[in-house]
């Protein structure tokens, strides 16, 4: 199997405060939208989602993602910034 035919995967986190109960109400209809929109845009069997809220570094060392994307709101930027030094940490380590 040659690079061109391996699966991008794309792990998106969505950055909720599970302590406010209406972060964690909705779906996170955003970030379903952009990666609708990439699907259209590449072929499907290029990208493999994850669109995690919970339990990240476990999936950060589960899926092993290529790409880790964060979506947050002002008052969890601690949070998300907590999530990309995660991410980071994950990406030295992995191949």
């Amino acid at each position: 199997m040659n690079d061109l035919d391996r699966k991008v995967r794309i792990l998106w986190v969505d950055a909720v405060d599970y302590s406010i109960e209406v972060e964690s109400r909705y779906q996170p209809l955003g970030i379903f939208y952009i990666i609708t929109q990439l699907q259209k845009r590449f072929r499907p069997s290029l990208l493999e989602f994850r669109v995690v809220n919970r339990d990240v570094e476990k999936e950060l060392s589960s899926f092993k993602p290529h790409i880790t994307a964060i979506s947050s709101v002002s008052q969890n930027f601690d949070l998300a910034k907590k999530y990309a030094r995660m991410a980071k940490a994950s990406a030295s380590v992995t191949t």
